[in-house]
């Protein structure tokens, strides 16, 4: 559990909290590291002794993990809430729950506002799908509690709380890189939508085009039949013309009387 994620679950108590957690995880990593154990002081002398390594502990933990799901959250008694491996099994037993039987197994869990039962339904209420906002008020209490908690659970919290925080990042960036996407989505759409007016206007105006180049093609074909009409009348007087210049141009045939053969001796009178 970092500083960052105390200050934003208990800004007031961060101070404190942040602390009192990291110090009793330092003096438990210390307690427990095996040059420090295997040393001790005689009670009756200054020499110190190897404890056995090999002895049995004088307080046995139960084993939780081959306990039934359904008896794991009816389980309250102090022994179990200060064994790790009851919350390791009540995590694995969270875990495969859906998120409607989650939600009905909170709501049959006593809910208590002492950290075991803050962590019980903190459990329960991720696998739910519980609003983010809600988790993090219950993370936050848990946290504001945390002074309670046995110092062998600290480490365990920690992590837990750790990946809570991580979840929680990673729900945000989902939902930011989901908005994002539909931003993206609708700019895209837009642009789509702006295209295919574009296109049907270009379309409109290329139809229009094409008509007046129709209409200006007729016009000019219409345009043309007079001229060639009078063309054809011009020819035609010009030929009338030189034909009647030609006609004039040419002899007449005068007819001419006969004139009788006259005789070799002279001019027959009458």
């Amino acid at each position: 559990m970092n500083a960052r994620f105390f200050r934003s679950l208990s800004p007031r108590r961060y101070a404190v909290t942040a602390s009192t957690l990291w110090g009793r995880v330092l003096r438990t990593m210390l307690l427990s590291s095996p040059l420090l154990v295997g040393c001790a002081q005689q009670a009756g002398g200054g020499t110190p002794t190897i404890i056995d390594a090999n002895r049995e502990p004088d307080q046995q933990l139960a084993d939780y993990r081959s306990v039934d799901c359904h008896t794991i959250w009816l389980v309250d008694n102090r022994n179990a809430m200060t064994n790790s491996l009851y919350w390791l099994r009540a995590m694995d037993c969270a875990a495969q729950l859906s998120p409607s039987q989650a939600l009905m197994q909170a709501n049959r869990t006593p809910s208590s506002s002492d950290w075991a039962g803050l962590w019980k339904q903190s459990l329960l209420r991720e696998r739910t799908g519980a609003i983010p906002a809600e988790q993090r008020q219950r993370i936050a209490r848990l946290a504001q509690e945390s002074e309670d908690v046995p110092t062998v659970l600290i480490p365990l919290l920690q992590l837990w709380m750790d990946k809570q925080q991580l979840t929680a990042f990673q729900d945000e960036e989902r939902v930011r890189v989901q908005r994002l996407q539909d931003d993206h989505d609708k700019a895209l759409a837009d642009l789509r939508e702006q295209q295919n007016q574009l296109r049907e206007q270009l379309d409109t105006t290329t139809r229009k085009l094409k008509n007046l180049t129709d209409i200006e093609r007729q016009l000019s074909a219409r345009k043309a039949v007079p001229a060639d009409f009078s063309d054809g009348e011009e020819h035609r007087g010009n030929a009338q013309t030189r034909s009647s210049s030609e006609t004039n141009g040419k002899p007449q045939n005068v007819e001419r009387t006969p004139v009788p053969p006259s005789s070799k001796t002279g001019v027959n009178h009458p």
